[in-house]
């Protein structure tokens, strides 16, 4: 009764293996000796893995939304040194005039 264990999740008892090969080392034959006979560690580590996932891809778009708004800053900042060079070319050509 002691060596009973039930989920935590829906409270079901684990089933014992008593036939665990002795070649096994016996921190892994501890961890083997109970298994659970529902799968709710299962499906909670599964619905974990895929909010991982989800996670990793709004990331990856994070990143590249950042990546084109700082070319897009790039981009205005040489029109705006484009248009300075013209400012700058015109004023001189009106100076040579005068």
């Amino acid at each position: 009764m002691v060596n009973e264990k039930v989920c935590p999740y829906c409270g079901e008892k684990y089933y014992e293996i008593k036939n665990i090969p002795l070649w096994i080392p016996n921190f892994i034959r501890e961890q083997m000796k109970f298994q659970p006979r529902c799968t709710c560690l299962k499906e909670i580590e599964e619905k974990r893995r895929k909010e991982q996932e989800e996670e990793r891809k709004r990331e990856v778009i994070r990143k590249k939304v950042n990546k084109y708004k700082d070319i897009s800053l790039i981009d205005a900042k040489l029109k705006m040194i484009n248009t300075m060079k013209n400012i700058l070319k015109f004023l001189k050509d009106m100076l040579k005039k005068l």
